[in-house]
């Protein structure tokens, strides 16, 4: 396999490892960032330039979409620079080429080769045909998203997930998905975030409400998987609390929360189990939560036992139901974006689900939307109100209802568990850490679906 194949030249899962092995020898994010835009200012032999032409040339070359801020606190660690007022920066001259920067990103770049030539091996003998160039590279681009923690359902996500369980025991292959990771880990920190080296306590309040299926996470309704998921975020902001309340005082910085509409739904659930034991409808198999709901339930009593017993549970860990008047507030409906026109706009745009589904996502998003008001945040620690969930829909809609640069309305309990990680510096020492973050794990997630 060529690594200058035009196939691989929107492949950055090279750049993403060699973040990783910079950042285990430099310690310093701004340190990381400047070797990478050293490399392109002698690629490119630039010798005039401004921080948004350096923005662009990271996106191209290794995939980093990065805040402007951080990019001129990582230039000033380039001592051949010299900043002119008009002219933007300048280089003295060209520095010398960075011979083991080079070798290392040749070497992972064979490391990719390795992984993309296995992956199309395996799916070519389970699909039993020679896979296309325009296949290979949705391949690649499902690969990079996944390991992103983007979409889940997007093509290829199922094949890619077992290939990564079949090779679990294969030491080259984790080894690269691994670095690989990890690496990403870093990467998603730095987005939305406008000071990379400030760690620890927060300065804004956030508050994160959860969706029905992370409610369910961490009352274990999901399966043990989900529930350790769920409680690795949570130990994170509890982490941030405490850290916070030492710093500044102030208690709860990060509060966790559900909307009255989950509430309903959460009531409802229960409902249905207590009609699946009286025999009144069946039990809908594919749930997961509701075998373990009604599961020694003998009478009706039995499940509304167990519905205070979870509530209680979620007040023992703070999480507790929002107060809806906010959003029903006639001064706050200059700030909706519900509306018949984005209810028949994102039908469109997602022809494959109901009516009902769509519009209910639409109501959670705006309630984050109207929470905002007219504040469109660029960085994560300032965002105020942030929606957790790992529906796919409601992570997609709430993509597109936000502004290019604005943190998203919506996150995935695996992206936001990234984000507190990186805000805490716990790096990779650590002999353990969040299980979201293996790669077998989300494979084994989307397996199970």
């Amino acid at each position: 396999m060529n690594n200058n194949d035009p196939l691989y030249q929107n492949c950055f899962l090279a750049s993403y490892a060699l973040f990783k092995v910079m950042y285990d020898k430099e310690q310093n994010i701004p340190s990381v960032i400047s070797k990478f835009i050293k490399n392109i200012i002698i690629s490119k032999r630039l010798r005039n330039f401004s921080e948004f032409d350096i923005k662009m040339h990271l996106k191209s070359e290794y995939g980093f979409e990065l805040p402007i801020a951080i990019i001129k606190t990582s230039l000033k660690k380039i001592p051949e620079i010299s900043r002119s007022v008009d002219a933007g920066y300048q280089m003295t001259i060209l520095p010398n080429s960075d011979k083991l920067f080079s070798e290392q990103l040749s070497q992972l770049e064979t490391d990719r080769a390795f992984l993309l030539e296995r992956l199309f091996e395996y799916i070519e003998r389970e699909k039993t045909n020679i896979l296309t160039t325009h296949e290979k590279d949705s391949i690649i681009s499902s690969l990079q998203k996944f390991l992103l923690s983007e979409s889940s359902n997007s093509s290829f996500h199922k094949e890619i997930s077992s290939f990564i369980i079949k090779n679990q025991k294969n030491e080259k292959i984790n080894h690269i998905l691994e670095e690989i990771k990890k690496g990403i880990i870093l990467y998603t920190g730095l987005t939305y975030n406008e000071n990379p080296n400030d760690f620890g306590a927060f300065s804004d309040e956030l508050t994160i409400f959860l969706d029905l299926e992370i409610l369910f996470h961490g009352l274990g309704y999901n399966g043990e998987l989900c529930k350790h998921l769920f409680f690795d975020f949570y130990e994170l902001v509890k982490e941030i609390n405490e850290k916070t309340l030492k710093k500044t005082g102030k208690k709860d910085i990060i509060k966790l929360k559900y909307f009255c509409d989950v509430e309903k739904n959460f009531i409802n659930f229960f409902k249905t189990a207590e009609s699946i034991i009286r025999e009144e409808i069946q039990m809908d198999p594919s749930t997961s939560a509701m075998p373990l709901i009604i599961n020694g339930c003998k009478e009706p009593s039995d499940v509304i036992k167990k519905r205070t017993d979870a509530k209680l549970q979620l007040e023992k860990l703070h999480i507790y139901t929002a107060n809806d008047e906010y959003y029903n507030d006639s001064n706050n409906y200059k700030y909706n974006q519900e509306s018949k026109e984005a209810l028949e706009l994102y039908k469109n745009k997602f022809p494959g689900e109901k009516e009902s589904s769509v519009a209910e996502k639409i109501k959670f998003i705006n309630y984050i939307a109207i929470s905002r008001q007219n504040r469109r945040p660029i960085d994560f620690e300032h965002a105020k109100f942030i929606l957790l969930t790992d529906k796919q829909l409601t992570l997609s809609i709430g993509n597109e209802m936000k502004e290019t640069k604005e943190v998203p309305l919506s996150m995935s309990l695996a992206y936001l568990t990234n984000k507190l990680w990186f805000k805490l510096n716990k790096g990779f020492s650590l002999t353990s850490f969040p299980t979201s973050f293996k790669v077998i794990t989300k494979a084994q997630l989307i397996m199970s679906n």
